[in-house]
């Protein structure tokens, strides 16, 4: 008689145990991948953070920052408000950054607060000269060996940050105070939630799937009448899901580092414009006008041959339309002035205003009149000759922040007069002071600043990078200036950058994006190649599973032959079985087996 036999329980229960250690195998690999993932966007947001910091740092002018005691005495300093209203524009810029601020050591060598980017009267603001007792380590540590650091996630009175630390070093390399940003620790790590969401959901996915299939592998041997049709490819199924699935991993995996090293490279080549443009509005702030400014101090009277001589050279800045002086005339003597003015040879020379037309109309009804006496390139500006700068809503709160601060202060966007073009301009305004009687007001020294002119300093290479400029208000608006470079801006706008530049009491952000040639150039092929070798593995392995499931179930599964093979086996089976067995030896009892052996012996 012939029995079936079924299939050992031993086998199922160590296939199950098998597949239960694949999945939780799964889900093991998941979690570490995730946290390999977030580690690694935390790393590139640390390098990103420092990146931010630094460039901030490289616009503070630490000459202003040694007029800073660190002490109440700073509050009524103009160089600490205008740092701390140049700060919060900054700090506007970035909605996760909580604070800008500026360390430096105070008597008893400990870390002090010299300014920071929060208003008067708000609970968390910094008071210069107050000790930061909970300053990390790092800090200290870039005070004395000049290193960058980021330091976080730290608690202090204020919160828990992770922080950017830049040293602020002088010419000669010495640091003059810390600049530090901070950003909250908590929307730090949410920040790390859109590149780790991903990876979570195709882990639960995976694990959805595997079990799917086991419970579906466990009950078809249970299914009465026979196992369904397509759950004869259950296995195939199984392999190419998961393959699918670790197919779109490896895509992801592959945009995001793609994704970080495009924006690595164009984080340079935007770091590189814009420092042109900030170096030149520098030099423009610390050295070109400064010099002029102290041309006027140390002579008591300037001719115009001596004024032209020595701002011919000055005149080769492209970014500068006109450089000038205009000296401060009180209102008994502006008659007496344009008299002598005349004299010199000026027999045109009269201080005036513009009418509501346009047209000129003398200047009168205020205190003292600032009028354009020398002007160079004279060509490009004669028509601004005797103009009051006062005379103007714009151009006078400029020259009501020079006097008050005593530092080179600009204006808001104006239109110049002498430019029938229209185009936006700066007037940037340096006080002179007599030289033996440091309150007494000359003039002021002045350039004009072409903001347009100012963009096409980065260079001529414009087909990969648009520029653009924006003047920052600490009220949290803008206002935008000019742009430069390719319109063709990339749709996604993922790839930018965005330089701040403290000058002239203004906040301006040097904004840089990635054009299509940009992109052209730098192609996202990385996911795409991931996504088709993962899609090829996938298909190999499901082909290679089908080639080994048809070979187990041929027999029950063929045609004529596999059913013939089936008969001839059961045939031959029954034949033997037919036939008498061989009978069995059949075991003597022990006495006589005894005595076997004993005849043996003898």
């Amino acid at each position: 008689m012939t029995t079936q036999t079924p299939a050992a329980p031993q086998k199922l229960k160590r296939n199950r145990r098998l597949m239960m250690a694949v999945i939780c195998a799964h889900i093991v690999l998941g979690i570490i991948l995730s946290w390999w993932i977030a580690r690694w966007v935390d790393t590139e947001m640390r390098i990103d953070l420092l990146r931010q910091t630094r460039l901030l740092a490289e616009t503070v002018n630490p000459d202003r920052l040694r007029q800073l005691s660190g002490s109440d005495s700073d509050l009524a300093r103009p160089e600490y408000r205008r740092l701390k209203h140049q700060f919060a524009s900054v700090a506007r810029l970035n909605e996760t950054c909580r604070f800008i601020y500026l360390l430096g050591r105070s008597d008893t060598g400990q870390l002090c607060i010299l300014v920071d980017s929060l208003p008067d009267g708000s609970p968390q603001a910094r008071q210069p000269g107050e000790v930061y007792a909970e300053a990390p380590k790092g800090f200290l540590r870039a005070m004395e060996t000049g290193d960058e650091v980021v330091e976080g996630p730290f608690t202090d009175r204020w919160g828990k940050f992770i922080s950017g630390c830049v040293p602020v070093k002088d010419p000669a390399g010495t640091v003059v105070a810390l600049l530090v940003m901070d950003f909250d620790a908590w929307e730090w790590k949410f920040g790390l939630a859109p590149a780790v969401k991903p990876l979570a959901v195709l882990t639960l996915l995976l694990f959805a799937i595997l079990s799917i299939g086991a419970v579906l592998s466990y009950y078809r041997h249970r299914i009465p009448g026979g196992i369904p049709r397509w759950m004869r490819y259950l296995e195939l199924v199984l392999v190419a899901e998961v393959g699918l699935t670790l197919t779109v991993f490896a895509a992801w995996t592959a945009h995001l580092h793609e994704q970080h090293r495009r924006q690595g490279i164009f984080a340079q080549l935007a770091a590189s414009r814009t420092l042109a443009i900030s170096q030149t509005m520098r030099s423009l702030r610390d050295t070109e006008l400064e010099s002029l400014g102290r041309f006027f101090e140390c002579s008591s009277r300037v001719t115009p041959d001596e004024f032209y001589r020595f701002a011919g050279f000055l005149t080769q800045s492209r970014v500068v339309q006109g450089w000038g002086w205009a000296p401060a005339v009180p209102a008994a003597e502006k008659a007496l002035f344009e008299h002598a003015a005349n004299a010199k040879g000026d027999v045109h020379f009269s201080i005036w205003q513009q009418a509501g037309d346009g047209s000129r109309a003398p200047a009168s009804g205020r205190e003292a009149y600032y009028p354009v006496e020398l002007i160079t390139p004279l060509e490009l500006n004669g028509y601004a000759v005797g103009f009051d700068l006062g005379s103007e809503p714009v151009r006078r709160a400029a020259l009501d922040e020079a006097l008050r601060s005593g530092l080179t202060t600009g204006s808001d966007p104006i239109t110049l007069i002498q430019d029938n073009a229209g185009y936006r301009g700066i007037l940037v305004l340096r006080p002179v002071y007599e030289h033996k009687n440091p309150g007494h007001l000359r003039g002021f020294a002045f350039a004009f600043l072409r903001v347009e002119k100012l963009l096409e300093s980065a260079g001529p290479n414009r087909s990969t990078t648009r520029l653009a400029i924006t003047l920052l208000r600490p009220n949290g608006s803008s206002e935008a200036l000019a742009s430069f470079g390719s319109a063709d801006r990339n749709s996604n706008g993922t790839l930018s950058m965005v330089r701040p530049v403290l000058a002239f009491d203004k906040t301006f952000a040097l904004n840089a994006d990635a054009s299509d040639a940009f992109l052209r150039l730098h192609p996202a092929r990385e996911s795409a190649y991931a996504a088709v070798l993962g899609v090829l593995i996938t298909a190999a392995l499901t082909c290679i599973f089908a080639l080994l499931l048809r070979t187990r179930t041929v027999p029950d599964q063929g045609g004529g032959e596999g059913r013939g093979l089936q008969a001839s086996g059961a045939w031959l089976s029954g034949a033997f079985s037919s036939r008498n067995p061989m009978p069995k030896r059949r075991r003597l009892p022990r006495r006589v087996r005894r005595s076997g052996h004993a005849a043996r012996r003898a």
